[in-house]
């Protein structure tokens, strides 16, 4: 599972087959929190190959409080039932959470 796209890095060069995937999920059951961690390489051979990351993406998820209406992000996509189900997994969800940002636009699942 990854994600692809034209992408055009902080620098101005554009990599017209980008390939991010997530490389890491760590999972805090007692403070409701996620951690991901996403490299983007300059295309898919560059992963294959063992090449650097062009960049790394870090997201946090967690359940907040928005004007008293709680928003359960870490609870929609990590909670222990939702991950018992036997079709999905932490990385999978993860890659459901992140398409959800908008920095996440017009990526594409490989």
């Amino acid at each position: 599972m990854a994600l692809t796209k034209s992408f055009e890095t902080e620098y101005g060069i554009t990599h017209a087959n980008a390939y991010a995937r997530v490389i890491d999920v760590e999972l805090n059951y007692i403070d409701e929190t996620a951690k991901i961690k996403v490299f983007i390489y300059h295309n898919q051979d560059a992963r294959n190959n063992d090449k650097r990351p062009i960049e790394v993406r870090n997201h946090e998820v967690f359940n907040i409080d928005l004007n008293g209406e709680e928003v359960d992000y870490f609870d929609t996509y990590f909670a222990v039932d939702v991950l018992d189900n036997e079709d999905t997994n932490a990385v999978s969800k993860a890659y459901e959470y992140i398409k959800t940002l908008d920095e996440w636009d017009g990526w594409n699942d490989v």
